[in-house]
């Protein structure tokens, strides 16, 4: 049950056919205090998000065996792996920028995030076909919040 209750984000992952869209929200709105709360060094930054990436993931790689079934991994109530995905894309914001997100750079790194988890291009399907992986049900995340990261903050990039 304490496996379940960790995969699911508190339980937001039982949530019927929204449990994966409130996941990648709420984690949004959490980077977002997390960001008010974090101190103003680059390198305490990064050291935090760091250990939380790190701590998050090997709990999830932990745990994620504990629910397996012979067919799968990927039960569509994980959704700890949207919490990553979502921390890596907002990452370049949380570490490098001191002052406050605008509401569009926001929704931005969202929808970045949404599409490359939905249509999972440029090797991400590959990794999420590994079923039999227990590992593939957060690297596929993880891959789409790279693109996210590099999409959203190239374009911000380009228009400041």
């Amino acid at each position: 049950m304490k496996y379940k209750l960790f995969l699911s984000l508190f339980g937001v992952g039982f949530i019927p056919h929204l449990g994966a869209v409130i996941a990648t929200v709420a984690t949004g709105v959490a980077c977002l205090l997390l960001h008010a709360l974090l101190p103003a060094s680059v390198g305490q930054r990064l050291l935090i998000i760091v250990l939380l990436f790190v701590c998050i993931f090997f709990s999830a790689l932990m745990s994620i065996p504990f629910v397996g079934s012979q067919r799968t991994y990927d039960h569509h109530w994980i959704v700890i792996d949207e919490f990553l995905g979502v921390l890596v894309a907002f990452s370049p914001f949380l570490i490098w920028q001191p002052s406050p997100m605008t509401p569009a750079t926001f929704v931005l790194i969202l929808l970045a995030f949404g599409f490359f988890d939905f249509f999972k291009p440029f090797g991400i399907r590959a990794i999420d076909r590994k079923e039999h992986w227990p590992a593939a049900v957060v690297i596929d995340d993880i891959l789409a919040g790279v693109y996210a990261a590099l999409l959203s903050y190239g374009v911000l990039f380009m228009l400041h």
